[in-house]
């Protein structure tokens, strides 16, 4: 009798272009899934660019704004992180 082996298919999201009704390319996809971020001067191995100035609270502590929140004000004595 013969043996039969079988290799398992791999089915790659990777190289795939999708095109929409008109023929266009569509977004970029990343493992199959349609992403809407665009990276621009953005990357993930450095910490975010900061613009906001730097606040001295006591001598040795400092404040200064990352990124801007969106909502209500937390109370005085709550901690955000």
């Amino acid at each position: 009798m013969e043996e039969i082996q079988e290799q398992p298919q791999i089915q790659s999201n990777e190289n795939q272009d999708l095109t929409s009704d008109t023929g266009a390319p569509e977004d970029q996809t990343v493992n199959g899934e349609k992403t809407n971020f665009k990276s621009g001067d953005r990357d993930d191995n450095f910490p975010p660019k900061v613009d906001s100035e730097l606040e001295v609270l006591h001598e040795i502590v400092t404040k200064q704004i990352i990124k801007l929140g969106h909502g209500n004000k937390p109370s005085q004595n709550s901690t955000c992180f």
